[in-house]
């Protein structure tokens, strides 16, 4: 299963490497509750010392303090930070990124079409949507 994934769109190489990661958030957790090292841990999924660690604590973070803002691509929710948006409440801030146009988002360095697909899913969870131009 590992490996690059042939004949697929983008978004299904995202999906398939949220999926992996996600999978391996839940075993280092469950390793770590077993008590394994973090060199056990990283032995396990096939990755280094380091590796195993930033995982464990990525999946013991999600697990005891999730943010309502987890979910989102790594560039929006760096959106989110440069604009102060992160310490509002998830319904305040999705109002607040409704105010903005796709050119004013698509404007933002490291920002692309993936992230911008994500906000707007996020919006409309939240029965919001993007300002027209």
């Amino acid at each position: 299963m590992h490996g690059r994934i042939h004949n697929s769109t983008p978004t299904k190489r995202r999906l398939h490497r949220q999926a992996r990661s996600a999978e391996q958030l839940g075993q280092a957790l469950a390793l770590r509750r077993d008590g394994a090292t973090y060199a056990a841990i990283g032995q396990t999924l096939g990755v280094c010392l380091e590796r195993a660690r930033r995982i464990t604590l990525k999946a013991e973070r999600l697990t005891n303090a999730p943010r309502w803002y987890d979910g989102l691509p790594a560039r929006a929710i760096n959106l989110l930070h440069q604009r102060g948006l992160n310490t509002l409440s998830e319904i305040d801030a999705a109002r607040a990124v409704a105010q903005f146009t796709r050119r004013e988002l698509m404007n933002t360095p490291n920002f692309g079409r993936g992230s911008l697909s994500a906000l707007r899913a996020w919006l409309a969870k939240h029965k919001l949507a993007l300002r027209p131009p």
